[in-house]
């Protein structure tokens, strides 16, 4: 029961957050500079990028919601879909694997590469450090 509501409670933030970041990204000009004409990210980091933002998130906001009853009784094309509820459990489970390896992924990167310097550019925009230490 709790697990549930937690996991519940946790989606609705993580659709909230996923909302500002999308018009976030859109007003700044961020997927325009970054994720489209980029010479920053190599092809590849465009392409598991915008496949996480654009397929993976919205597949896993989609199966949620399809494996919902409340939703399935008044949207049944939603689940239907998805190939029923036990499909949508299926693929809910696939794309949040998926994201757990993305997000391990990128902390390996992040830990590699010196974990300070980044936090510090991604907090602050700043990508150089003074006087040559991370």
């Amino acid at each position: 029961g709790v697990a549930r509501h937690v996991h519940f409670l946790s989606a609705w933030a993580a659709v909230l957050n996923g909302f500002v970041y999308g018009l976030s990204g859109l007003a700044s000009g961020h997927f325009r500079n970054n994720l489209l004409s980029s010479t920053i990210y190599s092809a590849a980091q465009r392409a598991a990028y915008l496949t996480i933002v654009l397929g993976v998130f919205p597949a896993a906001i989609w199966t949620g919601l399809a494996m919902s009853p409340a939703i399935a009784s008044v949207m049944p094309q939603l689940v239907n879909a998805a190939g029923g509820q036990q499909s949508a459990r299926t693929i809910h489970f696939a794309v949040s694997c998926l994201l757990s390896v993305f997000v391990g992924v990128h902390v390996v990167q992040v830990g590699r590469t010196g974990f300070r310097r980044l936090m510090r550019g991604m907090i602050t925009g700043e990508t150089k450090v003074e006087g040559g230490n991370q």
